[in-house]
């Protein structure tokens, strides 16, 4: 069994050499095609299912102990083994074309006009966020003053609430964050003069990012948020130093193991914890897309009911993710905090369409990264997709769900501000010469 799931990773890796071997490596050039193969694919599901199939680990686990056997670890390296192939092949082809044809959607930009409206939105989003803060006690107010166990309820009320709480949610988590990374995106372009008046908003933009990050008392968001500065750093066309392409991470966990002892305080015993959580979590993301194969050998596929409360209620049935019903089945005594467990995309993939949903997730998936990645190509396109892009760089979404690539409201809820910003910063002028340009 473990000798076939790693020969599987030998047939991969030849199939990434052959695709990509032109193409600065990793340490450079971190694009979305490579993080998903890197991170996602190898270091958050096949390495896991190495581990826990060797010397039957598997078996101690809380959840998989409910396996008869190992042979379901095969399965979901099969499938992802399918995915990671569709997923480079239609990343490898629809890239270049998608770019090549983004390139000519490229009204001219007036920069002064956007810089002010940038301005504009910073002090609203400076003037929110200290309000929110306060009225909720949570970020650096919440840290200060309650204890950790405190801290772990606060974030469940702030992070499920619905309501005003659902909106907050979206400009916390997305549209500051987003709004920081525009302002590093023209820090970091070489076409774009920032004075150093809208330096200092900058710096004001990244405080905001920082605060927002630990605005619901969660550990790795502030390691999430840094980590998609550097995917803005390479989405302008910049390169990493091999040095700090190597120290970085190191960075980005020291920040992330500050929050944890900041949230969890005198729980912290030693470093022996920390690594013990870092080890769990990197380990526990593969659990779902084993699962799903177990427990839908026996129940029925969710299909469209399980992509969106709408498409659920067109065929009279309850939403419900797969990832959530898995929860549900083999820890419910975990439903009430955990609500979902975040998985590699196929599990979900197989729990919605069986095996059709397997062999299309690689391409579905792949079309998205593919525009991400091509949107760098067209000046206006990019003001409206880097904070995306820095979010997709530093998330690993696909190693979380699939039904979010289908049902992407959330996408559109996230670059709203930014397509109606992109639009009141076009200059007619530049953009009648960027047409004829584009015009054989």
């Amino acid at each position: 069994m473990l000798s076939l799931i790693c020969s599987l990773q030998f047939v991969v890796l030849f199939i990434y050499y052959l695709s990509f071997r032109n193409t600065p490596s990793i340490l450079v050039k971190p694009t979305l095609q490579k993080l998903v193969f890197f991170r996602e694919y190898l270091l958050l599901t096949v390495i896991p299912y190495i581990y826990y199939v060797y010397d039957d680990k598997y078996l101690s686990h809380y959840i998989f102990s409910s396996l008869d056997g190992n042979v379901y670890f095969l399965y979901a390296t099969l499938f992802a083994f399918v995915f990671i192939v569709n997923f480079l092949l239609t990343y490898r082809f629809c890239e270049p074309v998608i770019r090549k044809s983004l390139s000519c959607f490229n009204p001219g930009i007036s920069y002064g006009r956007l810089f002010f409206i940038l301005r504009i939105g910073l002090i609203f989003s400076a003037a929110y966020l200290f309000i929110v803060t306060f009225i909720f006690d949570a970020s650096i107010v919440g840290l200060l003053k309650y204890r950790s166990s405190e801290l772990i309820a606060m974030r469940a009320k702030l992070g499920h609430g619905g309501g005003f709480l659902t909106f907050n949610k979206i400009v916390l988590k997305q549209w500051i964050p987003m709004l920081s990374y525009i302002y590093f995106y023209l820090y970091f372009s070489n076409n774009v003069n920032m004075r150093r008046f809208d330096k200092c908003f900058m710096l004001l933009s990244l405080i905001l990012g920082v605060i927002s990050s630990i605005w619901y008392f969660e550990k790795a968001v502030i390691g999430f948020y840094l980590f998609g500065v550097i995917g803005v750093y390479v989405y302008s066309g910049r390169r990493l130093k091999k040095r700090v392409a190597l120290v970085l991470p190191v960075i980005v966990l020291a920040l992330t193991a500050s929050m944890y002892v900041l949230t969890y305080q005198d729980k912290i015993i030693g470093t022996q914890y920390l690594s013990d959580i870092l080890l769990h979590r990197t380990l526990s993301q593969s659990t779902g897309s084993v699962m799903a194969i177990h427990y839908f050998d026996s129940h029925d596929f969710f299909y469209f009911s399980g992509v969106s409360n709408l498409l659920a209620s067109v065929s009279g049935d309850e939403f419900q993710s797969p990832y959530a019903a898995i929860i549900d089945y083999y820890v419910p005594e975990f439903s009430e905090t955990s609500g979902a467990m975040s998985s590699f995309v196929t599990g979900e993939a197989f729990g919605l369409f069986g095996l059709v949903g397997v062999l299309l997730s690689g391409f579905i998936v792949g079309l998205y990264y593919s525009f991400f990645e091509a949107t760098k190509s067209s000046n206006f396109l990019a003001i409206i997709f880097v904070g995306l892009y820095g979010l997709y760089f530093s998330h690993f979404y696909v190693a979380s769900s699939f039904y979010t690539f289908l049902w992407p409201v959330g996408i559109v809820y996230s670059i709203s501000p930014f397509v109606c910003l992109a639009l009141l910063s076009v200059s007619p002028c530049r953009c009648h010469k960027n047409i004829e340009k584009c015009v054989p």
